[in-house]
């Protein structure tokens, strides 16, 4: 273990990590018996990357995350009661049960830009443009960009990078790889073994790390960050990770056999949690009763937010239009055009 690793960063981690496992997996058991509206996006065994990246960024760093996003949300300082709010629709939510689950976007305050379901092509431009004021302001805030091994070949990604590249932008572009895009294999988009050999092309640096180690992606984003704070440019991180259920809620249904069920089960026994639980308790960092409390806790508050967002109330019917404009402009009517 990294001896600047204390206990206290350690059992951090864990706890995000669990609290990002347990939320996954409740939203996929709301959803299942209908008080989730709409397909669930799950990230389950995909949580190492956010939880590592995002608890060692600082209060001022911007996140801009995927759609597969708990773990970005939850470790960068979301409440999972009004995450869970909005996931079921309600008017307490973070966006007041308009943007459900693939649009659940808390304020800026966390430090956390808006969600959006247009994987990569929206949201890894706009990380440049927040990189781009932070630089011109001379802050020291880097900007992290999540996608997928999907959205790495969307055309926007392409010019993003190069731009960032061209202005020496404090950005962190995380690959998220869990291998599939919906259902086309990584490498049947692609001929390189490392999707991180493109930095090169755009003229900064990249690397490809386990992305079910959140330990390793931990030390690993931490001493990136650092670069990028103190000038060093841009840096693109793929983590491969995996995730254990389908692109969405109804796949199962579908019968789509596009993983075998060996491939499934592989990546299975190399869950982030166990892995880092295990890790933990091997190296006597934590026992495993001081384990299971923190298991204990997490689960108190998933049954929290549960209960909170069930006893809150549905929006009004009248404040469908509301919200609609960032700013209130003369000449638009209060509730949208008629």
């Amino acid at each position: 273990m990294n001896k600047e690793l204390d206990k206290d960063t350690c059992t951090g981690l864990y706890k995000n990590l669990r609290l990002s496992r347990r939320f996954g997996e409740k939203i996929i058991e709301l959803g299942n018996i209908g008080e989730i509206p709409g397909f669930i996006h799950s990230a389950v065994g995909m949580e190492a990357p956010g939880v590592g990246i995002c608890y060692a960024l600082q209060k001022e760093d911007i996140v801009v995350p995927t759609h597969r996003k708990p773990a970005q949300l939850i470790t960068k300082g979301a409440d999972i009661k009004y995450m869970m709010a909005e996931y079921m629709g309600k008017a307490s939510g973070y966006n007041h049960g308009k943007g459900g689950e693939l649009h659940c976007s808390p304020d800026l305050e966390s430090g956390i830009m808006a969600v959006e379901s247009q994987v990569a092509v929206g949201l890894v431009p706009i990380a440049c443009g927040i990189a781009l004021a932070s630089k011109l302001r001379n802050e020291k805030r880097v900007v992290v960009s999540f996608y997928g091994d999907g959205g790495a070949n969307e055309g926007a990604v392409h010019e993003s990078m190069n731009m960032a590249s061209i202005f020496n932008l404090p950005v962190l572009f995380v690959c998220d790889n869990n291998q599939y895009a919906v259902t086309t294999p990584a490498t049947k988009s692609s001929k390189l073994k490392n999707l991180s050999d493109r930095a090169a092309s755009y003229g900064f640096s990249g690397t490809t790390i386990d992305g079910m180690d959140v330990v390793n992606i931990f030390i690993t984003a931490r001493e990136i960050l650092d670069s990028i704070r103190n000038g060093k440019g841009p840096f693109l991180l793929e983590c491969k990770s995996y995730r254990f259920h389908g692109h969405y809620s109804g796949e199962d249904l579908r019968k789509l056999e596009y993983r075998s069920r060996e491939e499934i089960e592989f990546w299975k026994s190399r869950c982030p949690v166990n892995l880092c639980r295990n890790y933990l308790a091997d190296k006597k960092i934590c026992s495993r009763d001081e384990l299971d409390e923190i298991d204990r806790s997490v689960e108190d508050m998933i049954n929290e937010a549960v209960e909170f967002a069930r006893t809150s109330k549905y929006p009004e019917p009248g404040d469908a239009l509301k919200d609609m404009y960032a700013t209130e402009y003369e000449g638009i009517p209060d509730r949208g055009w008629v």
